[in-house]
């Protein structure tokens, strides 16, 4: 945000006294409220995150291993949040089955938007049929998310 958008601070002259950490805590307060409202907030971490804010979220995830796959022996990876699954919460969902997709490592592939709130957990989860090999995990999946805060 250019630096002449944002209001005035309250606290710029004030004393070392209670107006004055009345007048700082009234500043960080709104700017977070500004920061929400005009950024996109960006997660990633390991199979799961844990969402700050209401919003809306897309998510992305990416494997550390490739896949070798057959239509006999196979793995379904989705994303749940708070232990359901998005595909049954929204249509915009993807789940990457790797029968005729297979997986190329460190690539990230887009698993679909949501709507989320404060509290969320949002996790990668990989369903294997047969025995694939390598056979993949949550533990070789990270998760990248973008809120839009409402």
């Amino acid at each position: 945000m250019p630096q002449n958008d944002l209001p005035p601070l309250q606290s710029q002259d004030s004393q070392f006294d209670a107006k004055g950490f009345e007048d700082v805590k009234t500043d960080l307060q709104t700017l977070s409220i500004l920061g929400r409202q005009e950024r996109i907030i960006h997660l990633s971490g390991g199979d799961r995150l844990v969402v700050p804010v209401d919003g809306t979220a897309n998510l992305y995830t990416v494997s550390d291993t490739a896949t070798t796959s057959s239509s006999t022996a196979y793995h379904t990876i989705t994303c749940l949040r708070s232990g359901q699954s998005i595909s049954t919460i929204t249509d915009n969902a993807n789940a990457l089955v790797t029968t005729a997709n297979e997986l190329v490592a460190y690539e990230e592939y887009f698993m679909g938007t949501v709507p989320v709130s404060q509290g969320n957990v949002l996790k990668v989860n990989v369903a294997v049929t047969g025995a694939p090999t390598p056979t993949l995990s949550s533990d070789n999946f990270g998760l990248r998310c973008e809120l839009t805060p409402r």
